[in-house]
């Protein structure tokens, strides 16, 4: 069987593969999906696992993202009841003035460093960067030690941290505050993209109607779209969305269709013209037969074209998510042997140089 999840909050693109990883090694559980941009986990699964999956869903998420809601989804409409590009919004809001502020207290850092000669200077520079540093970077060290206690070493906050602990430990403050606020920069701009696609999603949402006017012994009910059969006969009034696919039979009215052909102006439909579900009526009564069912029906499909399409995933983004699981321990594993190396040839330098001086003697 299938079960559909909505995960509140999900902001962490790592993190939802170290989840959709972590998922696929559940018991019963047959194959995972997970959308990162519209936040959806799809999951096939045994049968008889059903009733516990939902523990073990949110078990693993709150592993990995402890402040993301699970929510088990039972239809389109529920991604309305738990909207997440508002949350993902404010995220970037202050982002962004963590991020403007390190910045420019890191460039204030450079001018002092370099362009300004006086006494001071150095130990002014020295201070910006190391807010600079504090206002960029404090988030990804604490994510550092937290994945570090849970047993998650080897990410790219793992790798920033090294990096920039490293650079201080040498003396090279500027290069350490440097490297966290391109790599914020680079961060803010992913988490932008990331809203982007998150608002135009719920924004399609939108356009899927909420219910349909059945006409049945000449009267009209308001009904689930979903519980319409091929061959009712249907009636949408000025302002409402056509709900179905259907044939008009009776009525003429101007059709506001932007939402899903992009056309800025109303299409005119009458009596034999065939009506789009999603288009929105402007004005005039239109009685319509439904020609397809819910599910087939134009902005179902576009819908779930959307949705799943951060699912199928391109064989270029397939390979870049393999390269990535094993590139950071890699870099570390070579950092290492090559300090080893470099402390091992200074120390036979040393030795080298001693023993001729000592010869010389």
């Amino acid at each position: 069987m299938t079960k559909t999840f909505t995960l509140k909050g999900l902001s962490c693109p790592s993190c939802a593969e170290k989840i959709e990883n972590a998922i696929k090694k559940s018991e019963g559980v047959l194959s995972v999906s997970l959308n990162f941009v519209s936040a959806t986990l799809k999951l096939e699964i045994q049968q008889h696992y059903s009733n516990d999956i939902y523990g073990t869903i949110s078990q693993i998420v709150h592993k990995y993202e402890p402040k993301v809601s699970v929510f088990e989804k039972q239809s389109h409409d529920d991604a309305k009841r738990h909207p997440d590009h508002h949350h993902t919004d404010k995220v970037s809001k202050s982002k962004a003035i963590l991020l403007i502020s390190g910045t420019a207290i890191f460039f204030a850092g450079m001018l002092f460093e370099y362009a300004f000669n006086f006494i001071a200077s150095e130990f002014i520079a020295l201070g910006l960067f190391a807010v600079s540093y504090l206002l960029t970077g404090t988030k990804v060290l604490l994510r550092m030690v937290r994945n570090i206690i849970k047993g998650q070493i080897f990410d790219e906050n793992f790798l920033m941290g090294i990096a920039t602990l490293g650079a201080i430990a040498i003396g090279e403050y500027s290069g350490a505050a440097a490297i966290m606020v391109f790599y914020m920069v680079g961060e803010f701009f992913q988490d932008m993209a990331v809203a982007k696609s998150k608002k135009n999603i719920a924004e399609l949402m939108d356009i899927r109607p909420d219910y349909a006017n059945l006409q049945l012994n000449g009267e009209l009910s308001k009904v689930a779209p979903q519980t319409v059969n091929i061959g009712d006969i249907i009636v949408v009034k000025p302002g409402e969305k056509i709900p179905l696919d259907g044939v008009v039979i009776s009525g003429e009215a101007m059709l506001n269709m932007s939402a899903l052909t992009g056309e800025s102006l109303p299409r005119k439909a009458g009596v034999s013209d065939l009506v789009l579900s999603g288009s929105v009526n402007q004005n005039g009564v239109l009685t319509i037969e439904v020609t397809k069912s819910f599910g087939e029906s134009t902005v179902s499909k576009i819908i779930d074209l959307v949705e799943n399409a951060a699912s199928r995933k391109a064989k270029v983004e397939t390979f870049i998510t393999k390269f990535a699981r094993y590139y950071t321990p890699v870099v570390m594993a070579l950092a290492l042997l090559i300090g080893i190396i470099r402390a091992n040839i200074h120390k036979a330098g040393n030795v080298f140089f001693g023993f001729c001086n000592g010869h010389v003697r």
